[in-house]
Formats: C-alpha cells, structure tokens, sequence
C-alpha cells in the first residue's frame, strides 16, 4: 500500500467511481461467509502486464488469504492472458513480502521504502507445482467461488 493516510470515505467513493469508467483498471471485494475479507485490483498496461494490489483483513484466515491470492493469480495470468504480474511491498511489512514470495513472486528492484516485485507466467506455473501451493489448489477444486 503506497499510502498510510486515513482516506475520508467521499475519496475513496469518487476513486471507485473512476475506476468504473477505466477499462485497463479493475477492483474487486473479496467476501467469504458475506463477510467482507479484503481486496484486490490490478490494472493492465499495453503490454499485457499488470500491477496488482491485495489486501486482506488481518482477521482473515491463511487458508482464506491464500485461496484468494491463488484464484486472482490463476485468473490474471490464464483468464486475462498477462504475462507478467508487478507488486509493490513495504520494506518493513516482512508477512506481506514472505506471502508473495510463496507465490513466486521475486524482488527485482527496491529502494529506502518499498521492494518492487515480479511474478511472470512461467514462474506461476512452476510455482503452482510447489509444495506450499499444491494443497491450496486442491481445496480450491472443492469449493464455488466466482466473480461479479
């Protein structure tokens, strides 16, 4: 998160607004039991790169935290057919940069306050066979999720 500011709520509703009308950009709540879990957006360059961004509740549970990172990986990278996934993580959040790196994610550049990360579509696949992330998989083929 690159801003540490209380957002007043009239912001944050014309930021949303916004992003209705911005076809690269896209941000989705993410709930479980309807209770609201955290977020994710990403926003799509030329390229058929993205930046993304996920945020969940301190609350949530790690199985809920992983699924949800799993299911926007897996559709980012198959389903929009992006080819490589950037991130950005404070230096100091050290749970936010080992989460990434579980998914594949590498530090490819940082500076005094963030490290920059990459997730490409060779390594997600690779990635997706690892010990950490195969049960992830296998639970996700038990449950109904989808998008609206």
């Amino acid at each position: 998160m690159s801003n540490d500011n209380i957002i007043e709520k009239n912001a944050h509703f014309n930021w949303i607004e916004n992003l209705l009308n911005d076809q690269n950009s896209k941000y989705f709540a993410i709930f479980f039991d309807n209770k609201l879990q955290g977020s994710v957006y990403f926003n799509i360059n030329q390229q058929n790169e993205c930046f993304w961004g996920i945020y969940l509740d301190e609350r949530s549970s790690a199985i809920i935290s992983s699924l949800s990172a799993y299911i926007f990986l897996e559709f980012l990278i198959n389903t929009m057919s992006i080819q490589k996934i950037f991130s950005s993580v404070k230096k100091n959040n050290s749970q936010a940069l080992n989460f990434n790196k579980n998914f594949g994610f590498e530090i490819f550049k940082d500076d005094e306050e963030y490290c920059y990360l990459k997730l490409s579509k060779e390594v997600w696949e690779n990635s997706k066979k690892s010990r950490l992330l195969k049960p992830i998989k296998r639970y996700l083929d038990k449950i109904e999720y989808y998008f609206e």
